[in-house]
């Protein structure tokens, strides 16, 4: 998503708005920010962690000063409502958005995340410990969906995504 994020963008900066700085926010957040910087386009990434997935007023705020005051062309929102809002704001401000583990019409694609990874880490652990929760190791969920699991993108079939998809295929190829 960060790679196809930083071509699209043809050199501006990329915008992510998280959730809370929890682990799994901060591991989806680096796994953006190191494809943002694999695809060697010279783009930045623009990170803001808000406080809660429901700060809907504070993603609204976010979407806009990403796109108008620090200039980035695509977003993407990982922050569940927040995070729609942030997409909405920058679209109205004439960005480009990638939504986060379901599609909106005027994404460019969105991100799909294990969660049957996370799940599985659970019910593994759990199985051979005994334990579970906190008890079985609180950063083992965040390991098996987010380390070891799946993030992919999937773009949309809508005006433009062609041109996009092209493009992230020649990165593949040039990458591969």
């Amino acid at each position: 998503a960060g790679r196809v994020a930083a071509v699209v963008a043809d050199g501006l900066p990329v915008g992510l708005v998280a959730g809370p700085a929890v682990p799994t926010q901060r591991k989806v957040a680096d796994a953006f920010s190191a494809g943002v910087a694999d695809a060697g386009t010279g783009c930045a990434t623009v990170a803001v962690h808000l406080p809660s997935f429901d700060d809907v007023a504070g993603g609204r705020g976010a979407g806009t000063r990403l796109v108008e005051a620090m200039g980035c062309r695509v977003l993407l929102g990982t922050a569940d409502g927040a995070g729609d809002a942030a997409a909405e704001q920058a679209r109205a401000a004439g960005a480009l958005t990638l939504g986060f583990l379901r599609p909106h019409p005027d994404d460019l694609g969105h991100v799909l995340s294990d969660v049957t990874g996370v799940l599985r880490g659970l019910v593994t652990d759990a199985l051979a410990t005994g334990r579970t929760g906190t008890a079985a190791g609180h950063d083992r969920p965040v390991h098996a969906g987010l380390a070891s699991g799946h993030l992919d993108l999937v773009l949309s079939d809508h005006v433009g995504a062609a041109a996009v998809r092209a493009r992230a295929d020649a990165l593949a190829a040039y990458a591969g």
